[in-house]
């Protein structure tokens, strides 16, 4: 089956003065219509870069994308804006500070020159609507609304142009915990309503885990372990992800080996040999530093890239 959103072997890097930062290094992935994949891990993990490679906001160095089978043109900036678009983390920052609510929304109308002045009209009218915002706010500038409010907009913009697929970068992570879950339960409606599919990025496991329904864990540039939500969620199989499980409040998590992230991340441009995560791991062997571990099916899709993940995980680990 077609896939909605297919990442294949995307390499992307970044010149900077100390040399080539390695930002993401060889990740794939995939969605369907209508899924949410949850990609986590720390700041610094390249989260972000692959984000916005996804959108063409980053060049890609290498690797492909493609829209329901259909190669994207990563050569061209704003080339899929129709098909992908993106909520930022800042709904400040994203938005012009010159603009009125109603012409921050139509302009992605009037870039690609849809409708006439009266149909944009009615189009910004009912995406305001549809996100909460009403009619006394639409001639306000973004200074004058809350931080939830600006983010409600930013999500009509991105909705302007009928996408099939939004990344979503830490969309919520920039407000108060109550505004939190009212955007959240707007992006599952929004999703539910017109079979959307979003990469939905963040550092907040529990965020993640309500909105997905798979996830993606990152280290380094690289995706360590891949599955269905609640499976990671309960069943952590790689160690990193078990390490980032035990700084929530994960009561369902299987008892296992504790993690602790002791250091800080290692240096995207110079990584790792092997396992980039061996050098905070402490279940590493000599193999982790020799051996680059690739992604493993322990089943029901459930991917892990550990040399010793049958060691530690699992009934194994109880055995013992």
């Amino acid at each position: 089956m077609t896939k909605r959103l297919e990442i294949s072997d995307l390499v992307v890097q970044h010149k900077s003065r100390k040399g080539i930062v390695h930002a993401v290094a060889g990740i794939s992935l995939e969605i369907d219509a209508g899924e949410t994949l949850g990609l986590v891990g720390e700041s610094g993990c390249g989260k972000s870069s692959l984000a916005r490679a996804v959108v063409g906001l980053n060049k890609v160095t290498a690797g492909t994308l493609s829209i329901n089978g259909e190669p994207m043109n990563t050569s061209r900036h704003g080339a899929h804006a129709r098909e992908i678009q993106m909520i930022f983390q800042d709904p400040y920052g994203s938005l012009n500070p010159r603009l009125t609510v109603r012409e921050l929304v139509e302009e992605p109308l009037k870039v690609h020159r849809l409708g006439n002045k009266a149909e944009r009209a009615e189009r910004v009218t009912a995406l305001l609507d549809r996100v909460g915002i009403p009619d006394t706010l639409h001639q306000r500038l973004p200074h004058q609304l809350s931080g939830g409010q600006r983010q409600r907009v930013g999500i009509a913009r991105a909705l302007a142009l009928e996408p099939e697929i939004i990344v979503c970068d830490e969309p919520v992570s920039a407000l108060d915990v109550s505004v939190q879950a009212q955007v959240l339960n707007l992006l599952v409606q929004l999703q539910r309503e017109q079979n959307l599919s979003y990469l939905f990025i963040s550092h907040d496991l529990e965020v993640v885990r309500y909105v997905s329904n798979w996830i993606a864990v990152m280290y380094l540039g690289k995706i360590v372990e891949i599955g269905p939500a609640e499976q990671i969620w309960k069943r952590p199989l790689h160690p990193y992800t078990r390490a980032l499980m035990q700084t929530t409040d994960n009561k369902e998590m299987e008892a296992g080996p504790e993690v602790k992230l002791n250091s800080e991340l290692p240096n995207p441009l110079s990584p790792p040999s092997g396992c980039r995560f061996r050098t905070r791991c402490p279940l590493a062997i000599e193999r982790c530093a020799k051996d680059e571990p690739l992604l493993d099916d322990q089943g029901s899709r459930h991917q892990v890239a550990c040399h010793r993940v049958t060691e530690w995980s699992g009934d194994t680990a109880r055995a013992a």
